[in-house]
């Protein structure tokens, strides 16, 4: 009508269908042309049912009654991607608050090189590969012209650098939480972690398709460069603090994973690089960790130098290999960081100040961050419970927010978030992998334990020529879907099986 409304009612008996066709301009569509659209919706469902069960690596995890959930969280990642760029945003919104009625409203609807580094690390435990591949490919077209000491935090998903941070004063917020915003002024920030977190990404490239490409590896080297000159710099932090900068533990370990990575690229495919170099400053960064960024009274590392404040992005610690799992300090850094950081099992990020006001819910990535360490310790049980705690956090459709209110039993923050989404399926391949290594382990013992006592006679009999094939079936398997990593070519989409033949896996 002249008002811009336009109401339809309708009667619709089980199992019809109605189809809406939404058109703008003047060379619009007038009518549904319903066998068009009917394919439409088909090639729309074949997609993704083709995206969530493929496996480009060759990885099948056993996710038992936690499929579905997944799958869920997979198809959520992939929705939040910019595919023609190969960038993924960090949430479909902006301005759900991290307290109701609070100021911590921030737009998210862009991507960071953080989120979508770890986005990728959850992609690759199900099998997915071309994603990463892509995502680098368009970092890298994105630096070669601004240069790696120009690289920013986070980008518009077509790759805009500015993202002026505003505030809608005539828009009320969600449930009276003002402002609600639009940009992001952290874009501005200098955060050091950021080189770790894409080095990581791309050695997990490199594991599954057994190489780095050679035009890649000057930009990857200048990443390592500028983290050598570069690594003793104060910055805001992963949280993106605004009282800073400050000498972030996490921000100096993710320097420290920058050249541990770049040195293994390097060595393994021979690529050219300042590699003493890089050996000498990551033994200095680790040094200084060990010594600035631990705290003998708490037996647990700091957030920053300059505080006894706790931080639950240091349980990435060991996850990241810059302490193994055995160190004592390990354990007592978990075992602190949930008793200044939980609340009810849950954790939140910190609680030190970060120069904004008001509170904030308990952070569910750092929770999942939590399970994993238990699981890694053999506290697998005790991880599990956990889990299926945080698991009951998501809606009815199985998406997650970014924060919790463990009291209120309330979402807070964007939603729904790579970041927790990405958590979820990490510590769920994570159990379930010790799951079935602590199974297959039982039955080697169980196995060993008949043989010592003369219970198990092989070969027994008259020779077959059925052969049971379950075994040389598993372990063909098995190499294959190394065969297949090495040799997926994501530009065609498929194997390469004829560039196959001439390997030594082959």
């Amino acid at each position: 009508g002249s008002d811009g409304i336009l109401k339809q009612e309708w009667d619709i008996a089980k199992g019809e269908r109605i189809w809406l066709l939404l058109s703008y301009g003047i060379n619009g569509q007038d009518r549904v042309d319903v066998k068009k659209a009917e394919k439409a919706l088909d090639d729309t469902a074949s997609y993704w049912k083709d995206w969530v069960g493929r496996s480009e690596t060759g990885r099948v995890v056993d996710l038992g009654s936690y499929g579905r959930m997944v799958e869920r969280s997979a198809l959520v990642l992939k929705l939040l991607s910019y595919d023609p760029e190969g960038n993924i945003a960090a949430a479909a919104t902006t301005s759900l608050p991290e307290e109701i009625g609070g100021t911590r409203n921030w737009d998210y609807r862009y991507t960071w090189v953080r989120d979508t580094s770890f986005t990728l690390q959850a992609l690759f435990n199900l099998g997915h590969m071309s994603e990463t591949e892509g995502y680098i490919r368009w970092i890298e077209k994105l630096i070669s012209g601004h240069g790696v000491e120009n690289m920013q935090i986070m980008y518009g998903l077509r790759g805009e650098t500015e993202l002026p941070e505003e505030e809608l004063p005539h828009l009320e917020g969600y449930k009276g939480s003002r402002p609600v915003r639009t940009g992001n002024g952290a874009a501005g920030q200098k955060q050091l972690d950021i080189y770790g977190e894409l080095m990581d990404a791309a050695l997990k490239l490199s594991d599954y398709v057994g190489k780095i490409d050679a035009d890649l590896w000057p930009f990857l080297r200048s990443i390592c460069e500028h983290v050598t000159e570069h690594w003793m710099d104060r910055d805001s932090g992963i949280w993106e603090v605004r009282g800073g900068p400050y000498h972030f533990v996490y921000s100096k370990v993710m320097c420290w994973v920058a050249l541990d990575r770049g040195i293994i690229m390097a060595q393994r495919y021979g690529f050219p690089g300042d590699t003493e170099k890089w050996k000498n400053v990551r033994d200095n960064i680790r040094a200084e960790v060990l010594d600035r960024g631990w705290n003998k009274e708490k037996k647990a590392f700091v957030q920053h130098y300059e505080t006894d404040a706790l931080d639950s992005s240091n349980l990435l610690i060991p996850v990241l290999g810059f302490l193994p799992y055995t160190d004592p300090r390990v354990a007592s850094n978990m075992e602190a960081t949930r008793r200044e950081l939980g609340h009810d099992g849950f954790l939140y990020r910190y609680k030190g100040d970060d120069g904004l006001s008001g509170e904030e819910g308990t952070f569910l990535l750092c929770t999942f961050w939590l399970i994993n360490n238990l699981v890694a310790i053999g506290r697998v049980d005790e991880a599990e419970k956990l889990l299926r705690r945080v698991e009951r956090t998501a809606n009815h459709l199985g998406l997650f927010s970014e924060e919790y209110d463990v009291t209120w039993k309330e979402p807070l923050g964007n939603f729904p978030q790579a970041f927790t989404h990405i958590g979820y399926i990490n510590s769920v391949t994570s159990l379930r992998q010790s799951r079935q290594m602590n199974q297959e382990a039982g039955a080697t013992v169980s196995f060993a334990k008949k043989l010592l006592a003369g219970k198990i006679v092989l070969n027994d009999g008259e020779p077959r020529q059925d052969i049971p094939s379950d075994d040389i079936v598993s372990r063909l398997k098995d190499a294959m879907n190394v065969l297949r990593g090495a040799f997926f070519d994501t530009t065609k989409g498929r194997v390469a099986y004829e560039r196959m033949k001439t390997s030594r896996a082959y």
